[in-house]
């Protein structure tokens, strides 16, 4: 039977959903050797993150499934992704770090190093950053994110003021409007929003103090509602500052721009887990 449906018959008898997960690691632990241990321990984190809804016991289990076999690497992946979601960053780079040294799967190198490079991008370092991301765009020339990632790292950090001017530059032509950040771009697409979030990142890296930067957030995710990145940059911004009334404001109008109902409800849904995992919030989980 799998571990999802014997959860699901053992939490039908107790009422503490917590002692069946500690009975099923004990009976992980007494398996035979570290591999099958390991491979069980995955499975529950799996039921914890997919079914449960309990993502910090499911990283424990995903940590503890590769600490006894560092061959499981999916194990750590998992982990990582989940650190991302409550945007802890230094354990982000911590275990990619471990995941870049144990890959041996050329397919997954260019995600690899995309995800490191952000991570090394929005904590600041973005000289190490630009080398990974490089590395990503270069490997998949296709892959729009990957290429946006990139670019927001090609200016002179001597002389950022340029680079942050030449933006607003393009931004102007485009928006027809003197002041880009007064100009009306709601859904006005990715090219708008990457160039926001251009002049966002270097304002994020050079001068993270600059009033201009959550504006140019906002505007990118105007053009581009979907923009995960820039939502994950503004979120993270405002969370940091308290401003907690903010991101719901923001979700609610991001929302409000997604003309496809199925869309939507996949975007709603994604602010609930923010709101549980990373905001720590279940009634405004479940508002989303």
């Amino acid at each position: 039977m799998e571990v999802t449906q014997r959860i699901k018959a053992r939490l039908k008898q107790v009422q503490d959903w917590n002692a069946v997960i500690d009975e099923m690691e004990q009976e992980a632990a007494g398996l035979p050797d570290a591999s099958s241990q390991s491979h069980a321990l995955f499975e529950l984190a799996r039921t914890c993150e997919d079914t449960l809804l309990d993502k910090a016991r499911a990283m424990q289990c995903y940590q503890k499934a590769f600490k006894l076999d560092q061959s499981n690497v999916i194990a750590l992946e998992r982990a990582r992704r989940i650190y991302h979601d409550m945007a802890h960053l230094e354990m982000v780079i911590k275990l990619m770090g471990l995941e870049l040294r144990l890959n041996q799967d050329p397919a997954r190198a260019a995600s690899l190093n995309y995800a490191f490079g952000s991570a090394k991008l929005n904590s600041g370092q973005i000289d190490e950053a630009k080398t990974y991301l490089g590395a990503a765009a270069n490997d998949e020339p296709g892959n729009v994110v990957y290429q946006a990632r990139f670019q927001e790292t090609l200016y002179d950090r001597s002389n950022w003021n340029f680079g942050l001017e030449t933006v607003l530059d393009q931004l102007r032509a485009l928006t027809g409007s003197d002041d880009p950040l007064a100009a009306e771009v709601a859904g006005r697409g990715a090219q708008i929003a990457a160039l926001f979030m251009r002049g966002a990142r270097i304002l994020q890296q050079e001068q993270p103090d600059d009033p201009r930067l959550l504006p140019m957030l906002f505007k990118a995710l105007d053009a581009e509602p979907t923009d995960e990145e820039a939502a994950f940059v503004c979120e993270t911004l405002l969370a940091s500052g308290g401003h907690l009334q903010h991101i719901q404001q923001l979700q609610d109008r991001r929302a409000s721009l997604i003309a496809d109902d199925g869309d939507r409800a996949r975007l709603l849904t994604e602010f609930g887990n923010i709101w549980q995992v990373r905001l720590q919030n279940p009634d405004m989980a479940a508002y989303f």
